[in-house]
């Protein structure tokens, strides 16, 4: 049932729905079972728990002092799953086998949901003459950012098991490169640039890999050329996508970001600038866990930052979010959470967890990822899966050995 449920976990994110009744059968599950001093003695093992969970300990620590109590106790809700998800997968890490059955479980829900968006989106242009082929019009029912981030977490996948020599599906190589075009699609008709800047990312340091390890410049120079290709066939036959990437380098360029404008990258840039500022007042400590985001509020009120501030936004950064919250205690807290797995990933060559952790820091760089349950849930669940996996993997060889 532990495995089951951790199957259902994953099926269930890019549908947004039904996820946190799943996460609550899987710790009850897990009460149920029993085996305490078992669960207990692998938590010993897998010390870097305590690691992870330090992430909700900081934030627990931050209602101490903060004065928007209400939000901070809502804010510990949202971030209940870095509590239970290292304590139980930690505690019961998976096997590789069924990591393998669990991503594959997340690959299967994505394909339908895109299947069903690409549906929908015919049958409102063909019945409806509109046009909803991009960015929230064309995924309602979950942010772009998200699913794309999901997607990022597929195509990690697919690109992990045939650097490995493995097939996702099937024994054709060409159905696993059917796959990653598939979800290219899709990511790029989501519209979120993050998204398909790290798709980018992502695949060409797989074709990296590739050429480090068979020497062949034919497969770096064929994988380029189909990614780039494929971007200008979608560019050409959905342009509005497009210009949303143009915007993001004229933003960039710009010396003069107006106040009141609504387009995303123009409104990050007055996030960020702002934060960097609320962030020196109080350095060490933050403001606490409930009153980061009305500290940033009150500051863009008093900038007339207009579209920010009557939109209560958030940072969209989860590094400057957690400065605004906890200061360099929380910070340092969260590079830790992100350097020390890391480091010994590296060591033991899991290059699955390396392209999980590209994926991770490059989201939480545009998107307060760690105050929303989707982006919670995601690093929660599979930083585990993935790091505990390994982990045990390495524990068991010493034991035989």
């Amino acid at each position: 049932m532990h495995y089951i449920l951790a199957v259902l976990i994953a099926f269930s994110l890019p549908l947004a729905t039904l996820t946190p009744i799943l996460i609550v059968l899987f710790a009850l599950n897990w009460i149920v079972e029993g085996d305490f001093l078992e669960k207990l003695n692998n938590i010993k093992q897998n010390k870097v728990v305590f690691v992870f969970i330090s992430l909700y300990i900081v934030h627990l620590l931050g209602l101490i002092y903060t004065d928007n109590l209400k939000s901070g106790w809502f804010d510990m809700e949202v971030k209940l799953s870095l509590l239970v998800f290292p304590l139980i997968i930690g505690s019961k890490p998976l096997t590789e086998k069924q990591v393998r059955g669990i991503i594959k479980s997340l690959i299967i829900s994505i394909i339908y949901v895109g299947l069903y968006l690409i549906s929908r989106a015919i049958i409102f242009y063909f019945f409806n003459h509109e046009n909803v082929f991009y960015y929230q019009l064309f995924s309602p029912f979950i942010h772009p950012s998200y699913l794309s981030m999901y997607i990022n977490m597929a195509v990690a996948w697919v690109l992990y098991q045939n650097y490995n020599g493995k097939k996702v599906f099937t024994n054709a190589f060409i159905v696993d490169k059917l796959l990653v075009l598939y979800l290219f699609a899709i990511t790029f008709l989501l519209a979120s640039k993050s998204g398909i800047f790290l798709f980018i990312i992502i695949v060409f340091v797989y074709l990296c890999l590739e050429f480090y390890k068979n020497r062949k410049m034919i497969h770096f120079a064929v994988g380029s050329l189909i990614i780039l290709l494929s971007f200008i066939a979608l560019s050409y036959f959905s342009p509005k996508n497009f210009d949303r990437i143009i915007h993001l380098i004229e933003t960039i360029n710009s010396n003069d970001i107006e106040n009141n404008s609504n387009e995303s990258s123009s409104l990050r840039l007055h996030l960020w600038s702002t934060s960097n500022e609320v962030i020196k007042k109080s350095f060490l400590v933050g403001y606490g866990t409930g009153d980061g985001k009305d500290v940033l509020n009150k500051a863009l009120e008093e900038k007339e930052i207009t579209n920010a501030f009557k939109n209560k936004l958030n940072a969209h950064n989860a590094f400057y979010e957690i400065f605004l919250k906890l200061g360099v205690v929380g910070f340092v807290v969260l590079l830790l959470n992100i350097i020390f797995p890391s480091f010994i990933a590296f060591k033991q060559n899991n290059v699955l967890y390396l392209f999980l952790v590209i994926i991770l820091v490059f989201n939480f760089s545009f998107e307060s990822m760690l105050e929303t349950k989707a982006g919670v849930i995601f690093y929660a669940f599979f930083n585990s899966l993935i790091f505990f996996k390994v982990t045990v993997n390495e524990n068991n060889n010493h034991s035989r050995s």
